[in-house]
């Protein structure tokens, strides 16, 4: 029976509950929840496809992965600011943002996705969804109940302190006024306190319900035989279900593959790059038929590359800087050595996207053009499918070129850095956060960071095709 309770995968709602109860300071979060809405889109993956709610609910928390994720942007954005007042407003305009879309998508979310677990428990033979009832309410309709409750205190106490800072002005006696700001740091520690007591218990509850969820062998016998009945011969949902995971771990590929520093500290290596890169293979392998040596080999290689850059970089930029290069030998061959291996790292990179580029042509190949069901195929219907995959190839080396000017520029900012470190320019104020990527990191970098949001929105626009040509040949499924 172990078997059958492993097949829907369910175990990975314990590794998503992990990152999704702990407090958030401000925009700063050290368990990130998209890693948590990751885990459930996975626990879910199958149930899906037995109930449309826990579909919609599972749709919405992949938007939420790009959602949280962008923090990390408003990160960025907020401590390249110079000056301290405009920092802490940012901090409070970006933290009231996110704790309000958290709060418009995530409540009808969680409702969705426990009325699809209640509509199982009514189709589906079960003693854990329905439970014991208690004054009329179900297990489920309880659970459902302490996550909306966990939810509303996480986001209010997570902007609340925040709002201190409108009381940060200069203070004057005989107004009365009390700049709160100066007790920030109690405020923030109390909030993080109380959203760690109730996600605690949150987390324990959850823990709870779906460890007797899981072990209902009744429930998973009988949606494990559902699901192998009516869902597993329909590969077609299969392949583009599996191309959007390769889809969006080679967005993360390309973000990540940029090094972004606060203070000449690295927040997120490119080691992160390399690792999503090894899902793309995983994912894609089990598509079209892929030659693993070359994969094994430029992904290993990106990967060992990758490490040794972040130690180089972190040990350069921790003890020197720019200007020691040509004052300090030791930072002169550590620096040397960084860009050598950053120039290796780069050409990897620049591998790894030859490779996907393949991959994505014979995804094409593969999967795209007549569709499964038709029964007539003739001479016309042929060429015509020639031409969809001609033009769907198009926007793949599009895509593909970019990210080698893209490499480019990333070489040229590290040899040509140090020359160019006191030239900034000092924007006007109408260019706001584009001046401050400038004045922070200098016009090279400001340049790759333009080529690399090219490379992505390119790269979007082609997947998006191909996985369009992908739903269109199995729709007739």
């Amino acid at each position: 029976m172990k078997q059958t309770k492993d097949f829907l995968g369910l175990s990975w709602i314990i590794f998503a509950l992990c990152f999704l109860f702990n407090p958030t300071l401000h925009l700063i979060d050290p368990l990130p929840d998209f890693v948590g809405y990751i885990f459930l889109c996975l626990a879910f993956s199958k149930l899906v496809d037995l109930n449309e709610e826990i579909e919609s609910a599972v749709s919405i928390f992949r938007k939420m992965i790009w959602v949280d994720a962008a923090k990390w942007l408003a990160i960025f954005i907020t401590f390249t600011m110079s000056v301290t007042g405009e920092k802490n407003s940012s901090v409070l305009l970006w933290t009231f943002v996110f704790t309000t879309l958290e709060l418009i998508f995530l409540l009808p979310t969680y409702t969705k996705l426990f009325d699809g677990i209640s509509k199982l428990g009514y189709f589906y033979p079960n003693t854990s969804i329905l439970g014991t009832m208690k004054k009329g309410k179900s297990a489920t309709d309880r659970i459902k109940k302490v996550t909306i409750v966990f939810i509303c205190i996480k986001s209010i106490f997570t902007v609340l302190p925040e709002f201190a800072d409108l009381s940060n002005t200069s203070y004057q006696e005989d107004s009365g006024f009390v700049n709160i700001y100066r007790y920030i740091g109690l405020m923030r520690g109390f909030a993080i306190l109380v959203v760690l007591i109730f996600g605690i218990v949150w987390l324990f509850r959850m823990q709870r319900y779906f460890y007797h969820f899981r072990h209902d062998k009744t429930l998973i016998a009988s949606l494990s035989g559902a699901y192998k009945t009516n869902v597993q011969p329909k590969i077609g949902r299969f392949i583009q279900r599996r191309f959007k995971l390769s889809y969006l771990f080679l967005i993360l590929a390309l973000i990540f593959s940029m090094d972004y520093r606060l203070d000449g500290v690295t927040i997120f290596p490119d080691i992160f790059s390399a690792i999503a890169v090894v899902f793309i293979f995983l994912t894609l392998s089990r598509n079209i038929v892929i030659t693993k040596a070359p994969w094994m080999i430029a992904s290993g290689f990106y990967l060992m590359t990758s490490v040794v850059s972040f130690l180089l970089e972190q040990r350069f930029f921790i003890n020197y800087s720019f200007t020691a290069i040509v004052k300090n030998d030791t930072a002169m061959l550590l620096y040397s050595a960084y860009v050598v291996c950053n120039l290796l790292k780069v050409l990897s990179f620049l591998w790894v996207v030859y490779l996907v580029t393949r991959a994505l042509c014979q995804t094409i190949k593969t999967h795209t053009g007549t569709e499964i069901g038709r029964e007539r195929i003739d001479e016309r219907i042929i060429s015509m499918e020639k031409e969809l995959h001609k033009e769907l190839r198009r926007p793949v080396f599009f895509a593909m070129i970019s990210a080698v000017l893209y490499g480019i520029s990333d070489i040229c900012y590290d040899i040509f850095a140090p020359m160019l470190s006191g030239l900034y320019v000092d924007g006007e104020a109408i260019f706001g956060t584009f001046s401050n990527i400038q004045n922070h990191y200098g016009w090279l970098k400001t340049i790759n960071i333009v080529l690399l949001a090219f490379c992505i929105g390119l790269f979007i626009r082609a997947m998006s095709l191909v996985l369009s040509a992908i739903e269109e040949k199995y729709m007739l499924e």
